[in-house]
């Protein structure tokens, strides 16, 4: 944030003008970071993440045949890939943002 008074013509210099807060910022990287990527079909994954920025909520997609994801829980119904991508959502000062994806592989008990 910077403090100035306005420049040029009649102006109260004892009162400052607020300048560059109208941007929010870009988060630092966003990462699934589970290190497990490996499961038993019908046991659920915790799915982790870490970095980011702010206060926004995290929620994850996936794509694969038979992946699913409950909140941040994955799960397989049957031998599957499941590929897995988190987002935060915007808060005060940061702009939502995306992680890289992540691959899992369920396998039949």
């Amino acid at each position: 944030m910077v403090l100035s008074s306005c420049g040029g013509g009649a102006t109260d210099s004892s009162s400052p003008v607020i300048r560059g807060m109208g941007d929010d910022s870009k988060q630092s990287t966003l990462s699934v970071s589970n290190t497990t990527l490996t499961g038993i079909v019908g046991t659920a994954i915790a799915l982790t993440t870490a970095g980011g920025s702010g206060t926004g909520a995290v929620t994850f997609t996936v794509t694969g045949t038979a992946c699913s994801v409950s909140v941040a829980s994955l799960n397989a119904t049957a031998a599957a890939t499941c590929i897995v991508k988190a987002k935060k959502e915007a808060s005060s000062g940061w702009k939502e943002t995306t992680s890289a994806t992540k691959t899992f592989t369920f396998a039949a008990a």
